[in-house]
């Protein structure tokens, strides 16, 4: 854990990230939140101005320069397997929007890259 709280991101600005992930992280007292990603330009900009947070359009740009300790996904379903994995291979505990994942498959992907990595 960092010294000003858990440092965490947050992928994906839209009808759970925005109003749910942003919010509460924000809120949280033992949270750093630090970075988000995602492909809007304008919600990028809103997430700055709100939260004071680092934007990026890259997922790879935002675990690489924001040192994060856990990521929050809340991109749709099907990119929840190659995000998870590569947060995770970056260090990162992962928070993923429900479902997990589209298929079992990709759900145990996930669950063995976590714990090769020992992380949640």
């Amino acid at each position: 854990m960092a010294a000003g709280g858990i440092r965490i991101g947050v992928s994906g600005l839209g009808r759970v990230g925005w109003p749910f992930h942003c919010a509460q992280i924000a809120a949280h007292p033992e949270f750093e939140f630090v970075a988000v990603q995602d492909l809007e330009p304008a919600r990028r900009e809103e997430a700055e101005r709100t939260y004071g947070v680092r934007s990026y359009e890259s997922f790879t740009d935002m675990l690489r320069e924001s040192r994060l300790d856990a990521v929050a996904i809340a991109t749709p379903t099907h990119l929840h397997r190659a995000m998870s994995v590569e947060a995770l291979r970056a260090g990162c505990h992962v928070m993923l929007e429900k479902p997990m994942a589209p298929d079992s498959a990709d759900a145990a992907a996930i669950v063995a890259e976590a714990a090769r990595r020992r992380r949640i």
